[in-house]
């Protein structure tokens, strides 16, 4: 009895031991699909480049493939649709793909997700997917400076710090001295000639 139950328990145990390795190696030959990021870090708002690998290739933009084209998602595998329409080249790679981190996103840790679904052959997600990487959010979205509204006029000239009324004023000075000057000298002269008449009068005087 016992020899029986070895006989056919040892042949099987070696069989089932068989048929899990060989699914182990299937399983670690098989590539799962990934994805890499340019910058891993950056503020709301701001572009990461996105490449991946060993996406199903039997995709199409007309959906007549085995496989849709590649998506790529905010956070969760149905969230924000950050690019989509990604078909793999012949050998599964993606990209590279530039995309704008949501603006309302705060500092934190996110996923980029990659999802990509058969249609035909079954349902679901193709094998290895959905893929994803981390990015972490490092601050808020830069507010835009602020542009001044022109309604199709060209903008005023900004005000210079230079004062041209102090060289005004300076000038109306020198005006006033100019003509304070040219008038002594006027005076000067006048005065200067009526001495002379004075004393060549007395002078006359005296010898007669």
């Amino acid at each position: 009895m016992r020899s029986s139950w070895l006989k056919v328990g040892v042949p099987l145990g070696l069989a089932l031991v068989g048929v899990a390795c060989a699914g182990i190696v299937a399983f670690a030959c098989t590539s799962l699909a990934s994805l890499n990021l340019s910058q891993a870090s950056g503020a709301a708002g701001s572009q990461t480049t996105v490449t991946g690998s060993s996406f199903n290739p039997s995709a199409k933009p007309d959906a007549d493939g085995l496989f849709t084209p590649v998506t790529l998602h905010w956070n969760s595998v149905s969230g924000p649709v950050l690019a989509d329409g990604i078909v793999p080249d012949p050998t599964g790679a993606i990209g590279p793909i530039a995309v704008t981190i949501p603006t309302s996103a705060t500092p934190g840790y996110y996923m980029i997700i990659a999802t990509q679904t058969q249609i035909q052959g079954g349902s679901g997600e193709a094998y290895g997917t959905p893929a994803r990487t981390v990015f972490q959010v490092t601050g808020s979205a830069a507010a835009p400076a602020p542009q001044p509204a022109t309604n199709g006029q060209p903008t005023a000239p900004a005000a210079t710090s230079s004062t041209p009324g102090v060289g005004a004023g300076l000038i109306a000075l020198l005006v006033v001295l100019g003509i304070a000057g040219v008038a002594l000298f006027g005076v000067g002269t006048a005065t200067f000639l009526g001495s002379g008449r004075r004393a060549a009068a007395a002078s006359r005087a005296r010898k007669s």
